[in-house]
């Protein structure tokens, strides 16, 4: 027997007539949640102040706008948060063939029997609005609007480009690009609801994770540049930027999306920790800047709880603090970060207070506990003696009493802290109470007495202001207790993980090239951001079945305590942590 399954794959009919397209029809239902993610995010009032701020559309120099840029949004969310191809051509196959006249409707868009949905021209024609509604959206957050990717530019000709580049234009640009993408991403995670996402307490973990930008790269000496040339070399070890095209361990030609994830402790609810934010930058580029415009729109809303800020090596103690601690700090951020080879050890006195491995301790404290981070990454000592040694540091540490509006941290001193003192100086007066266990300090241990100021001389607080100290200092637990540990390796393995399902195909994609056929800065940072959406949506379903899969059995017991200070990974990587000083 024979048959033919033509008809019933052709658009030439209602969803329901034509067969086994039916099964993949989007109705309303369909659309509720892109719906609900583009309209809670604002993204449309926004692009519509910026498309008159320049001065485009009827009046403008635009040519005038068919089909609402909401429409084509919502299209778009919904390719994401399938996980599909995010072509235009997919949304229109969705208008053309898999909406219900419902749909249509709810998009805006006229019923199946009042326009031509059926044939090619009328298929080219709804691509063709489709692609001036999508970049209506891109027109006005495009850093580099002076670019096109219809062929390859000799260097002349893109160097030429890049000279009429406006600083002043690339960084609105920007920051509305940012605006535009971290407004998605918020808007997706808030679809937790409101008792759930008021959880968090505003610690966040950073990273960045490679964007593959095209097959070819711009390689030093060719006529021509890649395709995609504002992106740049790739590579693993340190601040990732390729630049150098010698460096043997390049990867390959890449945009970097630096990510903010939500991190929690353990919670016995496992409330997901959701992505925040974004921002897209060449590999290793300014990248404490764009740590900042991953978290911008948190920074600016008061009403957005600030906790730990927990990035690894390339962030802290590697930024410049003038692009990252610093104005973390002012905006209520305390900086968990880990340590380098060449940022171990003693980094400055201020006032009787010395800063070691990125902790403020009181003056005093015996060399080879001062030492201890270096010794071991240079292996004079094994693990057990380090962690005994990080352990005995703890009477010395300054603990915090508050943190003013100028970033300036004031300390309780533990040399005069009554009944918690916990260290007893020469020449200072012991109070009448003071810790069973506190340590003593010998004279030979502290700066000579024409040094001595602050809290050797026993004042009871000190204030350290924003800038002493600020590429180093960090504001949560003493680096490699088990306190510190707790709290750096769960952000960290977080944001690992939200790189992984951004990319590799679980709740998105985007690490296949071939789900975002664009080119351009621009189009690829918003495809990215509609990658998190989909990334949010995923983890918040999950969540959700999980209540009502677990509603009626038995919770998990507790997990037990940990038994080991630190990771292995940790300690390992410790003894390897000497790379070259960066900045960024």
């Amino acid at each position: 027997m024979t048959f033919s399954t033509h008809s019933a794959l052709r658009a030439d009919g209602t969803p329901a007539d034509v067969g086994l397209i039916y099964l993949d029809q989007v109705d309303v239902a369909k659309l509720r949640t892109p719906i609900d993610v583009v309209d809670d995010s604002g993204v449309i009032d926004l692009i519509e102040h910026w498309t008159e701020e320049d001065g485009i559309g009827l009046g403008g120099v635009g040519r005038p706008r068919e089909i609402p840029i909401r429409s084509v949004l919502v299209l778009m969310v919904m390719l994401a948060i399938d996980n599909q191809p995010m072509h235009l051509t997919k949304a229109r196959d969705i208008i053309c063939d898999r909406a219900t006249d419902k749909a249509l409707k709810t998009l805006g868009f006229p019923a199946r029997n009042e326009t031509d949905y059926k044939s090619l021209r009328g298929r080219k024609q709804w691509y063709d609005k489709l692609w001036h509604a999508y970049h209506a959206i891109l027109r006005v957050v495009d850093p580099f609007p002076e670019m096109s990717y219809k062929q390859r530019l000799t260097r002349e000709e893109y160097d030429t480009l890049v000279a009429t580049r406006s600083p002043a234009l690339v960084e609105a640009r920007r920051q509305r690009l940012t605006l535009f993408n971290n407004s998605l991403i918020m808007a997706a995670a808030k679809l937790i609801g409101e008792e759930e996402f008021s959880r968090w307490t505003g610690d966040v973990a950073v990273d960045g994770t490679p964007i593959k930008a095209a097959r070819i790269g711009s390689a030093r000496g060719a006529r021509r540049v890649s395709s995609e040339p504002d992106a740049g070399w790739y590579v693993r070890e340190g601040n990732h930027d390729g630049s150098n095209e010698d460096n043997p361990y390049k990867t390959m030609w890449a945009y970097e999306a630096t990510l903010a994830v939500m991190t929690f402790g353990k919670t016995e609810d496992e409330t997901p920790s959701l992505l925040l934010g974004m921002s897209l930058d060449k590999p290793g580029h300014n990248i404490g800047k764009r740590a900042q415009d991953a978290l911008s729109h948190i920074i600016s809303d008061p009403e957005m709880p600030k906790g730990y800020f927990i990035g690894d090596r390339a962030y802290l103690p590697n930024s410049k603090p003038e692009n990252l601690a610093m104005p973390l700090r002012l905006a209520g951020y305390k900086k968990m970060g880990d340590q380098r080879g060449d940022s171990l050890g003693f980094r400055t006195h201020y006032q009787g207070a010395d800063l070691i491995d990125g902790t403020w301790y009181v003056a005093g404290m015996p060399k080879k506990l001062v030492d201890a981070g270096v010794d071991f990454h240079a292996g004079k000592i094994d693990e057990t003696e380090f962690a005994t040694r990080i352990e005995k540091r703890k009477p010395f540490e300054l603990r915090i009493k508050t943190v003013t509006e100028d970033g300036t941290t004031v300390f309780y001193n533990p040399a005069n802290y009554g009944k918690y003192t916990t260290v007893l100086l020469p020449g200072v007066k012991r109070p009448e109470n003071f810790a069973a266990d506190a340590v003593k300090v010998f004279e030979k241990d502290l700066p000579p007495k024409q040094h001595r100021k602050g809290l050797l001389k026993g004042n009871k607080t000190l204030r350290i202001p924003l800038h002493v100290g600020a590429k180093y200092a960090q504001q949560g637990p003493a680096w490699a207790t088990k306190e510190w540990a707790a709290i750096y390796h769960r952000g960290r393995n977080t944001i690992e993980s939200r790189n992984d399902l951004l990319k590799s195909g679980r709740y998105s994609s985007i690490g296949d090239q071939t789900t975002r056929m664009v080119r351009g800065f621009a189009a690829n940072a918003v495809f990215v951001a509609l990658g998190a959406v989909s990334v949010n949506v995923g983890l918040i379903k999950r969540y959700l079945h999980r209540l009502v899969i677990n509603f009626d059995i038995k919770p998990k017991p507790p997990t037990p305590p940990e038994t080991r200070r630190m990771s292995d990974e940790f300690l390992s990587e410790i003894h390897y942590a000497n790379a070259p000083p960066q900045v960024a």
